[in-house]
Formats: structure tokens, sequence, C-alpha cells
């Protein structure tokens, strides 16, 4: 099947359960009831075409693929009383929008890295108990990285990188740009583990949400399979 149509068909037609049902959602820092809504047709089409956009793109296609692969059990639905614009339920395999404004590029590209993480990498309860900012900080990473290597292509939608952390912004687009040969290059992981903890110690300080138990043992496998597909390849033979 089309991957476009495998998961824009997915999208449609939800999850099949009814829009007034609680689901118990276990995170690694919480457990809470919520109440989820059904997508509108309006943002079923704005998900279509958003889909699009992250689809055109060479790493975000690889992404997607490979979820098609595995027929991955990814859902989409609303939730109005959610604090952050999206998020990926591992549990449920659910994507989650906050609003009609939160079905946009940039949700759409980190929930398909986390779901990717999850379900084609298969990282691992004791990842997200132990090492749950380590989660977040690479599909962060991953998208800055995508953002800078297409701006151009991307302009008007992206603007600067999204985990710039104030007086290190500087040092940090250098750092990824010396990584990756001006984003001509897949990220080199002997450089990039230089600095990659001293940046996911100062992600770690910004977003506290996301707790503050760094794994430095923790290496962003999923964030690197993405660039050298050949390796994820050999991995799953």
């Amino acid at each position: 099947m089309n991957v476009y149509h495998f998961l824009i068909t997915v999208a449609c037609a939800l999850i099949g359960h009814s829009t007034d049902h609680s689901y118990a959602v276990i995170s690694s820092l919480e457990v809470e009831e919520i109440k989820l809504v059904e997508l509108t047709e309006a943002q079923k089409f704005q998900l279509a075409s958003t889909f699009e956009k992250v689809y055109s793109i060479e790493e975000n296609k690889l992404i997607i693929d490979y979820l098609s692969d595995v027929n991955a059990n990814i859902g989409f639905a609303m939730y109005p009383e959610m604090k952050s614009p999206g998020a990926y339920d591992r549990k449920k395999k659910l994507i989650y929008f906050r609003e009609s404004n939160s079905i946009n590029y940039h949700v759409l590209v980190e929930e398909f890295f986390h779901a990717y993480q999850d379900q084609v990498i298969g990282i691992g309860n004791h990842r997200y108990d132990q090492a749950f900012v380590n989660i977040e900080f690479e599909a962060k990473l991953y998208a800055d990285i995508i953002q800078m290597k297409y701006t151009e292509y991307l302009v008007g939608e992206l603007g600067l990188p999204i985990q710039i952390l104030g007086s290190s912004s500087e040092s940090y687009i250098n750092w990824l740009k010396s990584a990756t040969n001006n984003f001509s290059k897949a990220p080199d992981w002997p450089f990039m583990q230089r600095r990659y903890y001293h940046f996911l110690e100062e992600f770690s300080a910004e977003k506290t949400a996301y707790g503050k138990d760094i794994d430095y043992k923790d290496q962003p496998l999923s964030l690197f399979s993405v660039f050298n597909p050949d390796e994820l390849i050999k991995s799953r033979r």
C-alpha cells in the first residue's frame, strides 16, 4: 500500500473509538485521565496537507516509509486540554494535537520521530523511565538539523531552530554546522559526542518538564539511523 494512502487512511479513520471515551495515558512523568476528541473534516484535510509537506523532505520520508514497512499503528486525535501543541502516546500509539493550529509541520515531524523511536527502533521502557529527557532532546535535535538543512525550502514556516538555548544559540548552531559540514553530510557521532551531552544538559535545565535524569551512556541511535539508513538496514536483517 502507498505509504501516503496508508497514513492518511489511518488519520481519517482515527482509531475507531467513540469521541467521549476516557483514556488512561501512562507517561514517564505522570498518570492522567484525558478526553480525546475526533478530528473534524477540516482538521483531517489540514493533516493531509501538512503530511504532504513533511513527506516531501527526504529524511522525513525515510522515517515514514519505515513506519509503513513495520505496519506501524498510528492514530490521530485532538486533546484540547494538553499543555504542549502535540504529543505522541506510545501506549495508545496516538499522535495528539491541542488545537487546529497545532496540526503543523513542527509538531508532525517531531511526533512522527517519536513514533519512529518507539515502533521502528524500539527504544524500550527503560529509556522512558530513565532517559526521558534524552528521548526528547534527540527528537528536537533531529528537527533542528532538518530545519537548518532545508531552511530555504521551509522558509516562512520554521524560523530559528527549535531548541536554541539563550546565549548558547551561536555555539549550538556552529556545532550542528561542523558536525554536518554545513548540512551537506550525515552527522558524525565521534564528532558530535564531544558536545552532545553539554547541550543535552542545557536542554534539561531549560525544559524541566522532561526531567533531569540524563543517561550519559545513551546514544541518539534513532537520529543516526535516519542519516545512515544502511546501518539500520543491516541491524534489521
